[in-house]
């Protein structure tokens, strides 16, 4: 399932099924938090692999494809958009191709 930020309502938790893979464009500065189950997480341009289980969460800190997939079951979990701020900010990312890895 491919989502971008405009088909996310944040009030709604999203279910992946077991092995379900969540495809999010441009969520630069949008929090992910898993309330049930565990998922794996990895972004455009960032050698990281994020893991997280239930309670945990992970801002995006970049635009681009935005990967999250449950491992070991199925998983739900809350998207916030991102702060007006932050989504101003896309454009200049999206011009110079990947951002930095910020700690």
């Amino acid at each position: 399932m491919e989502m971008t930020f405009s088909h996310v309502n944040p009030s709604q938790p999203v279910l992946l099924g077991a092995d379900g893979v969540l495809a999010l464009r441009d969520g630069a500065g949008s929090r992910l938090t898993v309330l049930d189950g565990a998922v794996w997480l990895t972004q455009a341009c960032d050698p990281r692999d994020i893991a997280l289980s239930a309670g945990q969460s992970f801002a995006l800190d970049r635009d681009g494809l935005a990967l999250i997939k449950a491992v070991g079951g199925r998983a739900w979990l809350a998207v916030t958009d991102p702060a007006p701020a932050r989504r101003r900010r896309r454009a200049r990312w999206r011009s110079r191709g990947c951002p930095p890895v910020t700690p």
